[in-house]
Protein backbone atom coordinates (compact mmCIF):
# COMPACT_ATOMS: atom_id res chain seq x y z
CA UNK A 1 0.00 0.00 0.00
CA UNK A 2 3.12 2.56 1.05
CA UNK A 3 4.42 1.90 -2.29
CA UNK A 4 1.28 1.80 -4.48
CA UNK A 5 0.67 5.46 -2.87
CA UNK A 6 4.29 6.61 -3.37
CA UNK A 7 3.68 5.71 -7.07
CA UNK A 8 0.83 7.43 -7.47
CA UNK A 9 2.12 10.47 -5.97
CA UNK A 10 5.31 10.64 -7.95
CA UNK A 11 3.11 10.03 -11.01
CA UNK A 12 0.52 13.14 -10.60
CA UNK A 13 4.04 15.39 -9.35
CA UNK A 14 5.92 14.35 -12.52
CA UNK A 15 3.56 12.93 -15.02
CA UNK A 16 2.57 16.26 -15.96
CA UNK A 17 5.77 18.20 -16.93
CA UNK A 18 3.89 21.50 -18.07
CA UNK A 19 2.19 22.02 -14.50
CA UNK A 20 5.44 20.93 -12.34
CA UNK A 21 7.40 23.27 -14.50
CA UNK A 22 5.08 25.81 -13.75
CA UNK A 23 6.16 25.23 -9.94
CA UNK A 24 9.69 25.08 -9.87
CA UNK A 25 12.11 27.37 -11.73
CA UNK A 26 13.61 26.03 -15.08
CA UNK A 27 16.82 23.73 -14.27
CA UNK A 28 20.00 25.80 -14.21
CA UNK A 29 23.76 23.99 -14.03
CA UNK A 30 25.34 26.83 -11.47
CA UNK A 31 26.69 24.97 -8.59
CA UNK A 32 27.47 21.70 -10.22
CA UNK A 33 30.69 22.53 -12.41
CA UNK A 34 33.55 20.36 -12.10
CA UNK A 35 35.86 23.06 -10.67
CA UNK A 36 34.28 23.01 -6.93
CA UNK A 37 31.52 25.18 -5.46
CA UNK A 38 31.57 28.87 -5.81
CA UNK A 39 32.96 30.74 -2.69
CA UNK A 40 33.80 27.57 -1.30
CA UNK A 41 34.82 28.55 2.11
CA UNK A 42 37.60 25.53 2.31
CA UNK A 43 40.17 23.92 0.48
CA UNK A 44 38.56 20.71 2.03
CA UNK A 45 34.88 20.97 0.27
CA UNK A 46 34.99 19.41 -3.73
CA UNK A 47 32.32 18.74 -6.55
CA UNK A 48 31.71 15.23 -6.40
CA UNK A 49 29.47 12.45 -8.49
CA UNK A 50 26.10 14.19 -9.54
CA UNK A 51 22.91 14.35 -7.26
CA UNK A 52 21.41 11.25 -8.54
CA UNK A 53 23.82 8.65 -7.60
CA UNK A 54 24.27 9.60 -4.36
CA UNK A 55 21.13 10.88 -2.97
CA UNK A 56 19.70 7.33 -4.01
CA UNK A 57 15.76 6.62 -3.13
CA UNK A 58 15.76 4.78 0.48
CA UNK A 59 18.64 6.54 1.73
CA UNK A 60 18.35 7.91 4.71
CA UNK A 61 18.74 12.66 5.00
CA UNK A 62 19.61 15.04 7.22
CA UNK A 63 17.77 17.93 6.38
CA UNK A 64 19.72 20.66 8.59
CA UNK A 65 17.68 23.95 8.85
CA UNK A 66 19.21 27.50 10.06
CA UNK A 67 22.55 27.82 12.23
CA UNK A 68 23.79 27.77 15.84
CA UNK A 69 21.59 27.12 19.15
CA UNK A 70 19.16 27.63 16.74
CA UNK A 71 19.59 25.48 14.10
CA UNK A 72 17.53 22.13 13.32
CA UNK A 73 18.20 18.67 12.37
CA UNK A 74 15.46 16.66 10.82
CA UNK A 75 16.34 12.82 10.24
CA UNK A 76 14.24 12.10 7.11
CA UNK A 77 14.65 9.05 3.98
CA UNK A 78 15.19 9.88 0.16
CA UNK A 79 11.70 8.60 -1.31
CA UNK A 80 12.41 10.14 -5.48
CA UNK A 81 14.82 11.81 -7.51
CA UNK A 82 12.63 13.83 -10.26
CA UNK A 83 15.01 16.13 -13.35
CA UNK A 84 13.87 19.03 -11.22
CA UNK A 85 13.70 18.34 -7.53
CA UNK A 86 14.29 15.86 -4.55
CA UNK A 87 11.45 14.34 -2.59
CA UNK A 88 12.26 13.48 0.83
CA UNK A 89 9.90 12.08 3.68
CA UNK A 90 8.30 14.73 5.49
CA UNK A 91 10.54 15.27 8.88
CA UNK A 92 9.07 15.30 12.42
CA UNK A 93 9.70 17.03 15.43
CA UNK A 94 7.64 15.80 18.60
CA UNK A 95 5.40 13.84 16.97
CA UNK A 96 4.26 16.08 14.91
CA UNK A 97 5.22 16.99 11.06
CA UNK A 98 7.44 19.57 9.84
CA UNK A 99 6.14 21.22 6.68
CA UNK A 100 8.97 23.65 5.29
CA UNK A 101 8.15 27.10 3.78
CA UNK A 102 8.75 27.29 0.20
CA UNK A 103 12.07 28.70 -0.47
CA UNK A 104 13.27 28.34 2.93
CA UNK A 105 17.08 27.39 2.52
CA UNK A 106 18.05 24.01 3.87
CA UNK A 107 21.30 21.78 3.61
CA UNK A 108 20.61 18.26 3.07
CA UNK A 109 23.79 16.03 4.43
CA UNK A 110 24.21 12.57 3.23
CA UNK A 111 26.69 9.86 4.00
CA UNK A 112 28.15 7.63 1.25
CA UNK A 113 31.15 5.88 0.08
CA UNK A 114 33.45 6.80 2.95
CA UNK A 115 31.96 10.58 3.00
CA UNK A 116 29.72 13.26 4.01
CA UNK A 117 27.79 15.01 1.34
CA UNK A 118 26.23 18.20 1.20
CA UNK A 119 23.35 19.99 -0.88
CA UNK A 120 23.28 23.34 -0.65
CA UNK A 121 19.51 23.93 -1.72
CA UNK A 122 16.25 25.38 -1.09
CA UNK A 123 12.32 24.16 -0.44
CA UNK A 124 9.90 24.15 -3.17
CA UNK A 125 6.93 22.42 -1.82
CA UNK A 126 5.29 19.63 0.18
CA UNK A 127 1.95 17.29 0.13
CA UNK A 128 0.71 15.82 2.95
CA UNK A 129 -1.60 13.19 0.65
CA UNK A 130 -1.51 10.30 -0.17
CA UNK A 131 2.59 10.29 2.00
CA UNK A 132 3.77 13.19 3.22
CA UNK A 133 6.89 14.75 1.67
CA UNK A 134 9.03 17.55 1.39
CA UNK A 135 10.27 18.63 -2.15
CA UNK A 136 14.03 20.35 -2.36
CA UNK A 137 15.66 21.56 -5.64
CA UNK A 138 18.02 19.08 -6.94
CA UNK A 139 20.24 21.92 -8.45
CA UNK A 140 22.17 23.23 -5.57
CA UNK A 141 26.05 23.46 -4.47
CA UNK A 142 26.82 19.96 -4.37
CA UNK A 143 30.12 19.43 -2.30
CA UNK A 144 32.12 16.76 -0.89
CA UNK A 145 33.92 16.28 2.58
CA UNK A 146 37.38 15.16 2.51
CA UNK A 147 38.38 12.49 5.19
CA UNK A 148 41.55 14.43 6.41
CA UNK A 149 40.73 15.70 10.15
CA UNK A 150 41.12 19.49 10.81
CA UNK A 151 43.81 20.17 13.55
CA UNK A 152 42.47 19.29 17.34
CA UNK A 153 43.78 19.98 20.49
CA UNK A 154 43.26 18.18 23.99
CA UNK A 155 40.84 19.82 26.51
CA UNK A 156 38.79 19.39 29.82
CA UNK A 157 35.15 21.27 29.32
CA UNK A 158 32.14 20.31 31.21
CA UNK A 159 29.24 21.45 28.79
CA UNK A 160 26.96 24.03 30.93
CA UNK A 161 24.07 22.29 28.54
CA UNK A 162 24.41 18.95 27.05
CA UNK A 163 21.18 16.77 25.97
CA UNK A 164 20.70 13.97 23.57
CA UNK A 165 17.74 14.20 20.61
CA UNK A 166 15.91 10.66 21.34
CA UNK A 167 12.47 9.84 21.15
CA UNK A 168 11.30 13.15 19.57
CA UNK A 169 12.92 15.05 22.21
CA UNK A 170 15.90 16.08 24.03
CA UNK A 171 16.98 14.74 27.54
CA UNK A 172 19.60 15.58 29.63
CA UNK A 173 22.84 13.98 28.88
CA UNK A 174 26.29 14.16 30.91
CA UNK A 175 29.54 14.74 29.01
CA UNK A 176 32.61 15.95 29.02
CA UNK A 177 34.89 17.25 25.91
CA UNK A 178 38.27 15.82 25.82
CA UNK A 179 39.48 17.24 22.60
CA UNK A 180 38.08 19.52 20.05
CA UNK A 181 38.57 21.02 16.43
CA UNK A 182 36.65 23.30 14.16
CA UNK A 183 34.87 20.21 12.76
CA UNK A 184 33.26 18.70 15.71
CA UNK A 185 34.56 17.00 19.32
CA UNK A 186 35.63 14.10 21.41
CA UNK A 187 33.98 13.84 25.07
CA UNK A 188 33.31 11.17 27.62
CA UNK A 189 30.03 10.22 29.12
CA UNK A 190 27.97 7.42 31.20
CA UNK A 191 25.97 6.48 28.50
CA UNK A 192 26.99 5.50 25.10
CA UNK A 193 25.27 6.90 22.29
CA UNK A 194 25.03 5.17 18.55
CA UNK A 195 26.15 6.65 16.11
CA UNK A 196 23.29 8.41 13.68
CA UNK A 197 22.25 10.79 17.07
CA UNK A 198 22.01 14.43 17.83
CA UNK A 199 23.57 15.91 20.70
CA UNK A 200 23.13 19.90 21.63
CA UNK A 201 25.90 21.33 23.47
CA UNK A 202 26.67 24.93 25.00
CA UNK A 203 29.76 25.60 26.46
CA UNK A 204 32.57 28.08 27.42
CA UNK A 205 35.78 27.89 25.18
CA UNK A 206 38.38 29.27 27.64
CA UNK A 207 39.16 33.06 26.68
CA UNK A 208 36.61 33.11 23.47
CA UNK A 209 32.98 32.52 24.97
CA UNK A 210 30.13 30.45 24.71
CA UNK A 211 29.92 28.35 21.69
CA UNK A 212 26.50 26.67 21.64
CA UNK A 213 25.45 23.98 18.27
CA UNK A 214 24.23 20.55 17.28
CA UNK A 215 26.64 17.50 16.54
CA UNK A 216 25.80 14.30 15.24
CA UNK A 217 27.74 11.19 16.82
CA UNK A 218 29.92 9.10 14.16
CA UNK A 219 31.61 7.11 16.14
CA UNK A 220 32.30 5.23 19.41
CA UNK A 221 35.98 4.68 19.96
CA UNK A 222 35.86 2.58 23.39
CA UNK A 223 33.51 1.32 25.94
CA UNK A 224 33.88 0.43 29.14
CA UNK A 225 31.52 -0.51 32.78
CA UNK A 226 31.57 3.21 33.40
CA UNK A 227 32.93 5.51 30.70
CA UNK A 228 32.42 5.42 26.63
CA UNK A 229 33.60 8.02 24.51
CA UNK A 230 32.60 9.10 21.31
CA UNK A 231 33.23 11.34 18.45
CA UNK A 232 31.06 13.87 16.90
CA UNK A 233 31.09 16.24 13.32
CA UNK A 234 29.18 19.68 14.05
CA UNK A 235 25.89 20.35 12.13
CA UNK A 236 24.77 23.53 13.22
CA UNK A 237 27.88 25.56 13.74
CA UNK A 238 27.91 29.26 12.36
CA UNK A 239 30.73 30.42 10.76
CA UNK A 240 31.17 32.86 13.36
CA UNK A 241 31.81 30.13 16.03
CA UNK A 242 33.77 27.53 13.59
CA UNK A 243 36.52 30.85 13.25
CA UNK A 244 36.39 31.01 17.15
CA UNK A 245 37.24 27.61 17.38
CA UNK A 246 40.16 27.50 14.66
CA UNK A 247 41.49 30.63 16.62
CA UNK A 248 41.47 28.35 20.03
CA UNK A 249 43.45 25.54 18.42
CA UNK A 250 45.90 27.47 16.98
CA UNK A 251 46.59 29.34 19.94
CA UNK A 252 46.59 26.42 22.12
CA UNK A 253 49.25 24.79 19.71
CA UNK A 254 51.53 27.61 20.04
CA UNK A 255 51.16 28.12 23.69
CA UNK A 256 51.96 24.18 24.35
CA UNK A 257 54.98 23.82 21.57
CA UNK A 258 56.28 27.32 23.40
CA UNK A 259 56.23 24.67 26.57
CA UNK A 260 58.02 22.62 24.47
CA UNK A 261 54.71 20.24 24.90
CA UNK A 262 53.79 20.20 21.35
CA UNK A 263 55.55 19.32 17.64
Amino acid sequence: MYRRGLSDLWQALFGQRREWSAMVRPPSRKGVRGDGPTGSPSASWKVPIDVARVFEVGRRVDIMVGQGAEGRVYLSRIEGMGDRAIMAAMPMERRFFVPLADGLPVKLRLSFAGGLYYLETKAIGYRFHPLPVVFFDKYGELCRQENRRAPRVAVFIEPMESLLARGGGWHGLKMTILDISAGGFLFVGGESVPPGLLVRARFELPRFGQISAISEVVRVEARSERAHRMGTCFSTLTDRDTDRISRFVLRHQMEMRGKGLGR
